[in-house]
């Protein structure tokens, strides 16, 4: 959704990544992932912005938009405690998925190997948006209801929740 320059001032921005990324892959990721996560969850973030200044990329986006999703993300594992279920079941296949694809990378990446990595990225995007989201806006019950399979999809791998982001800066 685009915005004019007088619209962005007014909104309440946060920071949710940085990194070292091109100005290329930042539009191409910021797109695709919102757009993956549009596809796989039915409802996704309208708004984001990524500044990328001296090398250095940092992704924003509003935080009423992000309440919203948050708020649609319990509506649904309201009416439906299979939604939940899915995206902890399909967290955990994409992590192993994504990280074998990282352990597989030798020195200078190749455009394959490259590519391999987009794709498992865009696979984990939606299930990792969609279980990090949510927890924000389950209440106390539903928390202690779905903790143990919320823990087992996060603490699968923890460490992976953000240091990919660092591991593969080098390669723009």
């Amino acid at each position: 959704m685009a915005m004019d320059i007088k619209e962005i001032k007014t909104k309440r921005w946060f920071q949710h990544f940085s990194g070292r990324w091109s100005l290329l892959s930042c539009c191409y990721f910021g797109e695709a992932y919102t757009k993956r996560i549009g596809e796989y969850l039915g409802t996704s973030p309208k708004y984001s912005i990524t500044i990328v200044r001296e090398g250095k990329s940092d992704y924003y986006m509003v935080t009423d938009d992000m309440d919203r999703f948050g708020k649609e993300l319990a509506k649904k594992v309201n009416k439906d405690k299979n939604h939940i279920e899915k995206w902890c079941r399909d967290l955990r296949k994409r992590t192993d998925e994504i990280k074998k694809v990282m352990d597989g990378f030798k020195g200078r990446p190749t455009e394959g190997y490259y590519n391999r990595f987009v794709d498992a990225l865009h696979s984990y995007a939606a299930p990792h948006a969609a279980v990090k989201k949510v927890i924000d806006y389950l209440t106390e019950e539903q928390l202690k209801k779905y903790a143990k399979m919320l823990e087992e999809a996060i603490r699968k791998y923890p460490d992976h929740w953000l240091w990919f982001h660092r591991r593969f800066k080098h390669l723009n």
